[in-house]
C-alpha cells in the first residue's frame, strides 16, 4: 500500500502488516487498520451515483466532503511514510561535511 503499510517480510515486526516505526499513533496501531479500511469504503462512495433516485445537492455536497476527509486521511499517512523513510535514509548524509562546516 502506499503508506508503507503491508510489509509481510519485515523481521521482528511489532504490528501485523504494518512498518515497526510509527510516527502519529505509536501507542494506536489500530488507527492504521481502520484508516486502511475506511479508504477502501471510502473509495466508492461514488457509486451512490448510480442509485435510482436522482441525486440532490446536498448529496454531491455530503459526496465532496466525504471524498476531502479521505484525502486528508490518505495524505497524512502519506507524509507519515514519507518522514520514516526520510528520517532512516537521513543517515546517510550525516556523515558528509559540506564546503564552509568545519
Amino acid at each position: 500500500m502506499d503508506w508503507s503499510l503491508g510489509h509481510r517480510d519485515v523481521k521482528d515486526r511489532k504490528h501485523f502488516l504494518l512498518r515497526n516505526e510509527l510516527a502519529y499513533f505509536k501507542d494506536a496501531p489500530w488507527v492504521y487498520y481502520l484508516a486502511a479500511v475506511a479508504n477502501v469504503l471510502l473509495r466508492f462512495q461514488w457509486v451512490i451515483y448510480f442509485s435510482p433516485h436522482p441525486s440532490t445537492p446536498v448529496q454531491g455536497f455530503i459526496i465532496a466532503v466525504i471524498e476531502a476527509a479521505r484525502r486528508i486521511m490518505w495524505n497524512t499517512l502519506r507524509v507519515e511514510a514519507e518522514h520514516v523513510g526520510n528520517r532512516a535514509s537521513s543517515s546517510l548524509f550525516a556523515s558528509l561535511s559540506f564546503s564552509g562546516q568545519s
